[in-house]
């Protein structure tokens, strides 16, 4: 069956995809996939009830910027599972989608004002080139309302979602189903907004291009993102990366949950040199962590002390659950957790693993905090 659009005097004739809702993008006029997609795009928000685009099993390439709107829908086939364009480049994935495309402003998606009901899902992506950023809606814009991203695949990005110093702003959205997020050269999630629920039903995997020295970045960041549950997700940061970066104030960044988070160098032999986890500010309640293989060299960072693998520096955070590890060479003694003066740190039911090393007495919490007799507080 198809549907019949003029516009400018021109009629095309464009076929229903194979479900109701949808339509295919490769029925839409264009010499390049980016055209198509233009063309697609237009299509669909001007109709009443907006079809979902749908991309077909092969190769495609998009070079140009795409600002989003209410409504935007993009997705592979269904069913997809898990995707990964690290293994066989990619020949296990349905379709494979390469963006050719800048960072900030000149991202994939784009958006300028407050939108809502968006989707994105089922695709895989690989960067095209070192400055590929995929999703950039700054604060400055409004917020991504009530989006939804599904399943989805990312290889060698410089970022996914917001810049490393402009987040997005996403409120009431979700993040599900089965995601990689490898060979990152940046930060990868820099979001902040509140009400969201991310992977907590599904899993996110995170990890950096090589182990080379980062110089300290984190992968993700977590800048006033409150009020949002985060589950699912498990960072890899070797060498000179970081994982993760909570930023909140009283006010703006509060009640921010993370369930079942797993953040690691990559193994006892391969680990960070520092911190893995920073939180300056808000209020965060992590419950059955797993932290391992960190504080190898923290010498070799230059732009903060890093002290323990998580370090509290301000604000409140709350450990409820931890199987922890250190790293090959690293003595038991080195704090598994710091907190600072005027910051809030409360540790209970901490237990150890031993692949990099036996361990003779109870992990150490540094600083004022409270603690239960699973750790052995320190000043």
């Amino acid at each position: 069956m198809a549907i019949t659009v003029s516009a400018a005097g021109d009629t095309a004739s464009y076929a229903y995809g194979p479900m109701p809702g949808t339509v295919l993008l490769d029925q839409f006029a264009g010499t390049t996939d980016d055209d198509k997609l233009t063309a697609a795009l237009q299509y669909a928000a001007a109709q009443t009830y907006i079809p979902t685009i749908l991309l077909g099993g092969r190769s495609y390439t998009f070079a140009k910027t795409q600002p989003t709107f209410s409504g935007m829908k993009l997705s592979g086939p269904p069913q997809v599972g898990w995707q990964n364009n690290e293994i066989s480049s990619g020949k296990f994935n349905t379709q494979r989608v390469t963006l050719n495309v800048g960072n900030g402003a000149n991202s994939w998606l784009v958006g300028s004002s407050t939108n809502y009901d968006g989707y994105i899902g089922n695709l895989s992506f690989l960067a095209g080139n070192g400055s590929a950023q995929f999703f950039h809606h700054p604060l400055s814009a409004g917020t991504a309302y009530c989006w939804g991203w599904h399943s989805l695949d990312f290889l060698g990005f410089r970022s996914v979602f917001g810049a490393p110093t402009d987040k997005a702003a996403i409120t009431c959205s979700t993040a599900s189903g089965s995601w990689n997020i490898l060979g990152g050269t940046d930060v990868q999630i820099n979001i902040g907004g509140s009400d969201n629920d991310f992977w907590t039903d599904g899993s996110c995997n995170i990890g950096p291009s090589g182990s080379g020295n980062a110089g300290g970045k984190y992968l993700v960041v977590f800048d006033g993102l409150s009020k949002t549950n985060v589950g699912g997700l498990y960072i890899t940061a070797d060498a000179g990366w970081r994982a993760l970066h909570i930023i909140g104030t009283p006010s703006y960044g509060p009640h921010l949950t993370l369930n079942g988070l797993r953040l690691e160098g990559r193994n006892a032999g391969d680990p960070s040199y520092g911190s893995l986890v920073k939180v300056d500010g808000g209020a965060t309640l992590f419950r059955d962590t797993w932290i391992g293989y960190a504080m190898q060299n923290p010498s070799m960072y230059t732009d903060a002390v890093d002290v323990a693998s998580v370090h509290v520096r301000s604000g409140d955070a709350i450990f409820d659950g931890v199987v922890t590890d250190r790293a090959t060479g690293v003595s038991q003694s080195a704090p598994i957790f710091r907190v600072e003066s005027g910051a809030g740190l409360e540790v209970e039911h901490v237990r150890t693993c031993s692949k990099g090393g036996a361990w003779t007495a109870k992990p150490v919490v540094s600083g004022a905090a409270t603690v239960d007799g699973s750790v052995l507080l320190t000043s």
